[in-house]
């Protein structure tokens, strides 16, 4: 019996999916659990493994090729004697004048089944794609082996300014990397992703068209307005400094962000909740998703739970999830389920932004740069203090001005004292 094939449905709002590359050839044996194809889905390039052992009887979507979940795109015969009798029914069928009309998959009762019958049906058991999770994380841990090849002030200087060591290279001995490269990096930027302009057209791939789909529909269903806020950081700069100093695990401000967000989020669960058919639906969970800027898309992974994680472990799960999307592997639970998201765009040197809601939340949290700037105190001093705006930007149809507001000043209060995030 030869077993179909289908486009899996990878994510939850995956429609179609694009074959990047097949992993075996007609005539070949498969084993299961093998890898067969990687796919391009809506996040993330995908390698999936083949359910049904045999062999490849036929690859009916060529490399490159876009088609909808649910499209059969490979044929498995169970046996080598299956395969080679399908291989003679088609060569036969070739050698014919006219080849009759393909009929549905099914033979009619009464009648005896043929080669092209044999070939061509299937219990229509659904494809289940097995995702193996250790091959991208055994990649994450390699990766992160890397991060040890830097000198302590190399790896503060990164920390302060967001920066991930795996984009710079090091100039140091045995390719270490030296404060040098990372005052480098600061100043020529992220480099920047090449991109091919073979014509006028260039098509979108399966990430943008998600991007597209997804901001359409959030600015023209979803009512934004904006409210923002400068916030100290000297604080928390000096704790950040003083924990890193003394713990194994480091901390950046982002983790500071997401913790702070998370009490906040606790204390107002209308900003943890979205607007669904005339009645507001409150998240269980508290899920942050901060986005990631990979270099040619934007990803938002989401740590789950973060209502009962301390600072170090949302630190932990943060670095795991912003590596795997740096290096395009992470898999569909990292990226579904946001229930608030922070969009962190402080280490390209911008001072503020005010970001587009994600479909079914109610608000997402721009955070800016941190800059010296002159700061009147109360008792009318100047003084120059490290300052950072923050901008929400909420759903008016479940967070009215006020509340919005409120939930903001928690976010600054929490921020601009450090030691609530440690508790």
């Amino acid at each position: 019996m030869a077993h179909l094939i289908k486009m899996p449905k990878l994510s939850d709002d995956m429609q179609e999916g694009t074959l990047i590359k097949w992993f075996k050839k007609v005539g070949e044996p498969v084993e299961e659990g093998e890898l067969l194809v990687e796919i391009e889905t809506d996040k993330a390039n995908m390698e999936v493994e083949c359910f049904y052992p045999g062999h490849i009887m036929s690859l009916d979507i060529k490399e490159g090729q876009t088609v909808p979940i649910g499209t059969v795109i490979a044929h498995i015969a169970e046996t080598e004697e299956e395969m080679n009798k399908a291989e003679s029914a088609v060569t036969l069928s070739e050698n014919e004048a006219e080849e009759p009309e393909e009929e549905e998959i099914g033979t009619p009762e009464g009648t005896e089944p043929t080669a092209r019958s044999v070939m061509l049906e299937d219990e229509e058991r659904n494809f289940k794609a097995k995702v193996p999770q250790q091959r991208p994380h055994l990649e994450v841990v390699e990766r992160f082996g890397e991060t040890h090849k830097s000198t302590p002030v190399a790896k503060r200087l990164a920390d302060e300014h967001g920066i991930s060591l795996l984009e710079i290279e090091g100039s140091g001995p045995g390719g270490r990397i030296i404060k040098a490269d990372v005052e480098r990096h600061i100043v020529e930027g992220r480099p920047k992703t090449a991109v091919e302009v073979p014509g006028l057209v260039q098509p979108l791939d399966q990430k943008r068209k998600y991007i597209v789909r997804k901001m359409v529909e959030s600015k023209t269903t979803i009512p934004h307005y904006y409210l923002g806020v400068r916030v100290r950081m000297d604080d928390a700069l000096a704790l950040r400094r003083e924990y890193n100093d003394t713990h194994s695990t480091r901390i950046t401000i982002t983790d500071f962000i997401i913790k702070s967000s998370a009490i906040s989020l606790k204390t107002y669960p209308l900003a943890n909740a979205h607007y669904e058919s005339d009645s507001i639906k409150f998240s269980e969970h508290i899920n942050i998703a901060v986005a990631v800027d990979t270099g040619d898309i934007l990803l938002a992974p989401v740590i789950k739970n973060c209502e009962s994680m301390t600072l170090t472990e949302l630190s932990n799960t943060s670095v795991g999830l912003i590596e795997k999307a740096r290096i395009k592997k992470l898999m569909p639970e990292d990226y579904e389920g946001g229930t608030f998201y922070i969009s962190n765009i402080g280490n390209l040197g911008i001072e503020e932004i005010a970001p587009i809601i994600f479909p079914a939340t109610s608000a997402i949290l721009g955070v800016g740069a941190i800059t010296k700037t002159p700061v009147v105190e109360e008792d009318d001093r100047v003084v120059v203090r490290q300052m950072m705006k923050i901008i929400i930007s909420a759903d008016h149809r479940i967070l009215d001005g006020a509340r919005a507001a409120e939930f903001l000043m928690e976010i600054k209060k929490n921020l601009e004292n450090p030691l609530n995030l440690l508790t």
